[in-house]
């Protein structure tokens, strides 16, 4: 009886470490999978499943040579509490990488507002969002991660009503969210997302005021409460 005993607690002494080991692997696993050039929404969120584990991974991921994979790395560092994760992202909107500049101005657009970075533009308006940032960044680095987000209404389906929304849910958005529409500095009504897919959400219109109805365009936001 006590040989089992000990042979029990001594297995257990030793599955300790091994456990420990099994999910370090498992977790480095799933951040390198974002090295994949192929890999999409289901690789983001099984990163975000492991939670602040990850941490140290996308870490490692953030200092490494790929651009692309460094952009990713830093948007998933902020869904996880990483405020930090900010200052890659702002730096890499001049990145080399087509992917990786898109996803930056895309996490920038979602997590912080600011002035839009458009590919029209000269520089593609980085000039105006650097100016932007340098004025705003402790603002911004001092407000709780996915506390607030920001977007745009990208289509207008007014018979239902619906509108289409530029919050994905790779930067957080989520089914049932409430947002604000604003045109201006004027509200027009409120949103909440019905459907929060990897690229835009599906939101139903709600308190629509007499006076205006949302547009293409107007800017929404998330406030946590």
């Amino acid at each position: 009886m006590r040989r089992t005993t000990f042979t029990v607690a001594f297995a257990i002494v030793l599955a300790g470490p091994f456990a420990a080991a099994q999910q370090a692997s498992d977790v480095a696993q799933r951040v390198a999978a974002l090295r994949d050039t192929e890999a999409g929404y289901e690789a983001w969120e099984s990163v975000v499943a492991a939670g602040r584990d990850a941490v140290p991974e996308l870490r490692k991921a953030l200092s490494g040579p790929d651009e692309r994979v460094r952009a990713c790395s830093a948007a998933l560092l902020y869904r996880l509490g990483e405020a930090d994760a900010l200052d890659a992202l702002a730096t890499l909107v001049e990145a080399k990488n087509a992917g990786a500049r898109a996803e930056a101005v895309a996490a920038l657009r979602a997590y912080v507002g600011g002035p839009l970075l458009r590919t029209g533009a000269a520089d593609g308006g980085v000039g105006g969002w650097k100016a932007w940032w340098a004025a705003n960044v402790k603002q911004v680095k001092s407000t709780a991660p996915l506390s607030r987000l920001y977007g745009h209404i990208t289509a207008i389906d007014g018979a239902k009503p619906l509108a289409v929304v530029s919050l994905a849910s790779r930067h957080g958005a989520r089914k049932g969210m409430t947002l604000t529409v604003r045109r201006g500095v004027k509200p027009v009504c409120s949103l909440v997302i019905l459907h929060a897919g990897p690229e835009r959400s599906v939101a139903r219109v709600v308190e629509l005021s007499s006076q205006a109805s949302p547009r293409v365009g107007d800017v929404v936001f998330y406030i946590r409460r």
